[in-house]
């Protein structure tokens, strides 16, 4: 065998088994085992109600209830923890924040990751002095200063 006949044999043979260990490597017995993952909550918000000089949404509801679907089919969040709540009153939203405080709670009490995901489709403030009035100043609570 002339040595260019051995040094293409060589390189081919070292070829596959370069190409043989990196696929060896990267199977089932040397991957890293995985994370433990959190489990994921999500509360989503859709109001098209409308303030005082304000024009009521045409999407905003909609767009809501689209992302709800997206988490659940598209994101693998579970359906039992996307909470949606679609032009909801102040007494439901609440609800809605205290059943998912509520379950979060009982992960982190067992050692457990959680994460959680907020998304509102809405309008900001009733108007801009409404605004104005409803920032948290220093010195007052959240219920002072919201209400």
């Amino acid at each position: 065998m002339s040595l260019a006949l051995r040094c293409i044999s060589l390189l081919l043979i070292g070829t596959i088994c370069l190409a043989g260990a990196v696929a060896f490597a990267g199977g089932p017995a040397f991957a890293e085992a995985p994370a433990p993952s959190a489990a994921s909550f999500a509360l989503i918000v859709g109001s098209n109600a409308t303030g005082p000089g304000q024009q009521e949404l045409r999407y905003a509801e909609h767009d809501a209830a689209q992302m709800t679907t997206v988490l659940r089919d598209v994101g693998g969040y579970p359906a039992a923890n996307v909470v949606t709540a679609l032009h909801p009153d102040r007494a439901g939203l609440r609800a809605a924040v205290a059943s998912l405080r509520e379950r979060l709670q009982q992960h982190t009490a067992r050692g457990e990751q959680a994460e959680l995901l907020f998304y509102y489709s809405g309008h900001a403030c009733a108007d801009s002095s409404t605004a104005r009035s409803r920032r948290r100043r220093p010195g007052t609570n959240a219920t002072t200063a919201s209400s």
